[in-house]
């Protein structure tokens, strides 16, 4: 039995992250879940190298229709 938590078995114990651990848990929850997460937990439980490449086609894209909008000042928040 594990000597850290002092719940009743089975029961999940949930808390607020430490000031610190904030930016960390932040990134795990914008990663957690995405398409490229999921290949490569995928990929692993196939026993098999994840394929990445179609994501990083894609953020290319993407970023490429940004920094052209940045250059032509698209890009700006909206007054308000």
């Amino acid at each position: 039995m594990s000597q850290g938590c002092t719940c009743s078995a089975g029961a999940a114990v949930t808390r607020a992250p430490e000031p610190r651990q904030r930016p960390y848990v932040e990134l795990l929850a914008n990663i957690w879940g995405t398409e490229e997460s999921l290949e490569g937990m995928q990929a692993f439980l196939d026993k098999r190298k994840p394929d990445f490449q179609k994501f990083r086609l894609r953020s290319k894209v993407e970023l490429d229709r940004y920094l052209a909008g940045l250059a032509r000042d698209e890009n700006q928040a909206p007054a308000g």
